[in-house]
């Protein structure tokens, strides 16, 4: 599943405006972006059509593709885990010399990398997608358990999976994972 967007920077003095949008809006052409976003930004913010159009600087049009995808997600907990990756929350890979990447390390990541494959329990945007979507699998939860008044207690919900101590959540820039360590 793919959620791209464009999203447009404009700039006056000291105040800055986002834009986010949809690729369906426009074509794939950063000038139409840019033209999309000045023109929304027009009708929807009194401040910004009140300024001369020449006074507003566009500070960046970009493209930016959010990839959700499970077996990305299982890769990049195990390339973290073997140590190409600097840490949990950046996609940065180490450099060539900074992590040996010879025939050993490569078979223990194919293997760590099969192991999450094998214990996933569940992938979504959020912890409570993949609690919400568990119907009809061994991990279901109960969740009324902790509703009232409508609502979910997620921090309880939470809190009792971390007590547990069987499963672990790795959030990753393609999802989050909920992996089984029983």
């Amino acid at each position: 599943m793919f959620d791209s967007r464009w999203r447009v920077t404009f700039q006056y003095c000291n105040r800055i405006w986002t834009y986010s949008f949809p690729p369906t809006l426009v074509t794939f052409r950063r000038s139409d972006a840019e033209l999309w976003a000045r023109m929304v930004l027009n009708n929807s913010d009194p401040e910004f059509a009140s300024l001369p159009r020449e006074a507003v600087r566009c500070l960046s049009v970009r493209y930016e593709q959010d990839v959700f995808c499970r077996e990305r997600a299982t890769a990049w907990a195990a390339l973290n885990d073997c140590g190409a990756i600097r840490n949990e929350y950046t996609r940065h890979l180490l450099g060539p010399g900074d992590t040996p990447r010879d025939d050993a390390w490569r078979s223990e990541l194919r293997h760590v990398h099969q192991s999450y494959r094998d214990r996933v329990i569940g992938h979504g945007r959020t912890r409570e997608e993949i609690l919400t979507g568990l119907d009809d699998s061994p991990a279901d939860l109960d969740l009324r358990l902790y509703t009232s008044d409508g609502g979910v207690y997620w921090n309880d919900v939470f809190a009792d999976i971390a007590k547990a101590a069987m499963s672990e959540w790795r959030f990753t820039p393609y999802g989050v994972l909920w992996i089984d360590n029983g």
